[in-house]
């Protein structure tokens, strides 16, 4: 019936996708995973 196209609506967009993810994630994860390294290290005393 219909004829299926294969042209995606927007080109690169996995790629954009995937790398917009990554530096959301090191931007995220980095920061809190020092902050759990660092809550770690303290006794319940220092908490």
């Amino acid at each position: 019936m219909f004829a299926v196209s294969s042209r995606r609506v927007l080109p690169g967009f996995t790629l954009s996708l995937g790398t917009s993810l990554l530096f959301v994630c090191l931007i995220l994860l980095l920061p809190l995973s020092a902050l759990v390294m660092q809550l770690a290290q303290m006794s319940w005393a220092q908490y």
